[in-house]
């Protein structure tokens, strides 16, 4: 027994006690064998009992596993055998006393339409299954009992739990996407168990899967927002915004996605790293843009032909009918060398005549026309036309108080800080006059004012006048192409009448004009597109509105407006005093409160755009083809060291989304996004695009004319049919001087332009335009009773049908 102990640590006492434990075991194997049993480590008696089981209208034993009461360890050790066996057989009669009772009472509690057993699977169960407090079912069964409760994707037992794992999804931040994962937990077997055999509800695993769930939601949002934290670190100074972080996040952590939802410290800063390395890309962009941004910052320095030419500017200022831009053509004409630049394609028209009939060789270049001649010395062009790389003696800019206009504004104070010439003279009226100060003080260039004087008389008639009272040589102004054409019907029983707005072409606007100054018409109805450069023998200016839409609401006429456009009456050389009035007494009071007022003046800071060169400077450092990305980096990221915004372009933007769906050259997209084009317009628009399919293509585009029906509009949609017809040779002439190479039938559509301009005098010269039925399209008489013809009235509301 102690072999391995040296004698002198084998005492007397451990002999006994060693002999007393031997002895003991010896008792306990001995009952076991006679008992056929085993004590546990409690001193119970384990045994094997045969349980008869009557389920149904079926009866078998079932061997089990049964354990008598803990016996007291004194007990085992002192008491004789045979009082031991009796004790222990007592106990063992007990306990198969207790688990038939037991089994007997659980069976009898069984129905035969059982919630989520059936009759086969009880029985198989019993039979089979091994027996606990409750008889274990089969996993495959388990899994079909949850599969109405929960998503399950496994399901196991493991000693006195049972595993679950769940398919559930989580709604990511921002995105919205739902991502799938799996919750898992262990739960207690005799809980389950006991829910199934008495048939009860499974709300506590329900409620216990909803909170656990919960917590593991909350846990893997904070640790996502934990991530999102770390890396707003790092993006911040890039100015992504919160969802562009989100974005890239996901982007490296879902292909990762945790099986169970826990995001672990090794995920998590795998995660932050390759989230680092996704944004270099961004970062060196960031770095390009501040560099190109310091580059561009000082406005004035992107023109360095102007700024080596040592200008000096010249401000002419005065109301219409001043003199002006008289004054400015006579420094023009002999110079040298000049520009005029015009804020319309019919004054740099009126300005290249003025030049030819002085004898001086011109050339002229529009958007939309271009008459060259080789031995010019002067060239009238329109303000966006302006080629910033040939110097001139003199440049003279019209209407410099546009620097002011929303849309617009940026071709004037271009012009202004970019035009080559030696001498800049600037025309305009007297509210551009300190803001022309502040831009030369900033160009560090010498400025000379010269204020001029209205030449006649311009006086505010004191009452309305009257359809009855209106003489030859009136000008009615209205803003808006529906309310000319509807003056015009008004007018036209009493007046032969001219009408100009918008909407019309330059060519047909000036045939418009020359019939009112020849005497042919002795009534004018424009728009305020008279108010700019239309040299005519007006008398008298009647308001019919005081009120106009300026693109974002309607609004009154401000002092500027009225003034401008009211100039136009009495023109020097015509008559010798000017009238201005309205045709109600509503209009007229607001035409003389704002009339009297003091001019708004030029704000700063001027809007600037950039040109080609600022374009391609700024794709080729940014590495960016598309449009729309390049002029938002303008718009938004430049900041000027000089008095400048960046222009309100959205106009242009609309543009450039279309032209960057087309596989096109940074230039061929700018230019395009340039082109006069109205895109509210579905004829336009349509045609527009077909154009970039084929220059994408990059195949040759002939213009298809197409011809209006009649000799002239007898509908207002027909005038306006033509009117975008004519636009849409406009289109095809300025995109043709832009890609000779691509549009390359300018004269068919000059010659199909002369058509349609003829066609559209025509059918100005009728009093009125008529309607056509809105059920079958048929033209309607004059002065129709109804909105349909007389065929349809007859067909569907006499028999009382109604639509």
């Amino acid at each position: 027994l102690f072999i391995d102990q040296r004698p002198k640590k084998i005492t007397e006492e451990k002999i006994l006690n060693k002999l007393s434990y031997i002895r003991f075991e010896e008792k306990k194997k001995g009952l076991e064998k006679e008992l056929n049993g085993k004590f546990d480590i409690d001193d119970r008696f384990e045994f094997k009992a045969n349980i008869l089981y009557k389920v149904f209208d079926k009866e078998f034993f079932k061997e089990e596993i049964l354990k008598t009461k803990s016996f007291d360890e004194i007990f085992l050790k002192e008491a004789d055998k045979e009082d031991i066996a009796l004790t222990i057989q007592e106990a063992k009669n007990d306990a198969i006393k207790t688990r038939q009772n037991y089994i007997d009472n659980f069976l009898s509690n069984l129905n035969k339409t059982h919630r989520y057993l059936t009759k086969d699977q009880i029985l198989n169960t019993l039979k089979t299954m091994p027996s606990n407090t409750y008889p274990i079912i089969d996993v495959a069964i388990l899994k079909n009992i949850f599969s109405d409760l929960f998503d399950i994707d496994e399901i196991y037992i493991k000693n006195e739990e049972i595993f679950f794992s769940i398919k559930k999804s989580i709604t990511l931040p921002i995105t919205n996407n739902k991502q799938l994962y799996n919750l898992e937990f262990f739960y207690d077997i005799n809980d389950i168990l006991k829910a199934i055999w008495y048939e009860e509800d499974f709300e506590f695993l329900k409620k216990y899967v909803d909170e656990l769930n919960k917590k593991v939601n909350n846990l893997f949002l904070a640790e996502l927002e934990e991530i999102i934290d770390e890396a707003n670190t790092y993006a911040k100074p890039l100015g992504l915004h919160t969802d562009e972080i989100y974005k890239k996040v996901y982007d490296v952590l879902l292909p990762h996605f945790p099986k169970d939802l826990y995001i672990s410290s090794k995920l998590k800063n795998k995660t932050i790293k390759r989230f680092i390395y996704s944004i270099q890309d961004i970062v060196a962009k960031k770095q390009k843009e501040q560099l190109l941004a310091r580059t561009i910052r000082d406005f004035k320095s992107l023109f360095p032909l102007a700024r080596n030419l040592n200008r000096k500017l010249k401000l002419f200022i005065g109301p219409t009918n001043s003199g002006k831009t008289h004054e400015a053509f006579k420094v023009l004409k002999n110079a040298d060398t000049g520009y005029y630049l015009a804020p319309l394609r019919l004054l740099a028209l009126e300005g290249y005549e003025r030049l030819k009939e002085e004898g001086i060789n011109a050339s002229l270049i529009t958007g939309e026309e271009q008459l060259l001649d080789e031995e010019a010395t002067h060239i009238s062009s329109t303000i966006e036309m302006l080629n910033f790389d040939v110097d001139v003696d003199v440049c003279v800019i019209d209407e410099a108080q546009l620097l002011d206009d929303r849309d617009r504004g940026w071709a004037w104070a271009n012009a202004i800080i970019g035009a080559p010439a030696k001498e800049v003279i600037l025309t305009g009226s007297p509210s551009c006059k300190k803001a022309i100060i502040e831009l030369a003080s900033y160009l560090g260039e010498e400025l000379e004012i010269k204020e001029f004087k209205r030449k006649n008389e311009l006086l505010v008639l004191d009452k309305p006048t009257p359809i009855e009272k209106i003489e030859n040589q009136t000008a009615i102004i209205a803003f808006s192409r529906k309310d000319v054409l509807k003056l015009k019907q008004r007018f036209s029983k009493n007046f032969s009448v001219s009408v100009v707005y918008g909407n019309l072409s330059p060519e047909v606007r000036r045939e418009e004009a020359k019939k009112f100054r020849e005497g042919k018409t002795n009534l004018l109805i424009a728009t305020d597109a008279i108010s700019m450069g239309l040299n005519l023998p007006i008398k008298t200016i009647l308001f019919s509105k005081a009120i106009k839409f300026d693109g974002i609401l309607d609004r009154e006429l401000t002092p500027n407006e009225i003034k401008q456009i009211a100039g136009r009456a009495g023109r020097y050389g015509f008559e010798e005093v000017g009238y201005v009035g309205a045709l109600d007494p509503h209009t007229l009071n607001l035409i003389k409160k704002n009339y009297y007022k003091e001019d708004i003046e030029v704000r700063v800071p001027f809007k600037v755009m950039a040109n080609i060169e600022h374009i391609k400077l700024v794709s080729s450092i940014l590495e960016e083809n598309s449009l729309f990305e390049v002029l938002k980096f303008f718009i938004k990221n430049m900041k000027f060291s000089g008095p400048f915004v960046a222009a309100n372009l959205d106009d242009v933007l609309d543009v450039a989304k279309i032209v960057d769906e087309y596989d096109l050259d940074i230039t061929t997209k700018f230019y395009t996004s340039l082109a006069p084009l109205t895109i509210k317009s579905p004829y336009l628009l349509s045609v527009f695009e077909s154009y970039l399919e084929r220059m994408e293509l990059k195949k040759t585009i002939k213009y298809h004319a197409q011809k209006p029906n009649g000799k002239f509009a007898l509908t207002n949609d027909e005038l306006l049919l033509a009117e975008d017809m004519v636009k849409e040779i406009s289109l095809y002439l300025w995109l043709s001087y832009k890609f000779p190479e691509t549009f390359i039938e300018p004269e068919k559509a000059r010659e199909a332009r002369v058509i349609l301009n003829n066609y559209i005098e025509k059918s100005l010269m009728q009093t009125s335009f008529r309607s056509r039925c809105r059920l079958c399209n048929a033209i309607l008489p004059p002065n129709p009773k109804h909105k349909i013809c007389d065929k349809c009235f007859k067909r569907y509301y006499q028999k009382g049908y109604r639509r």
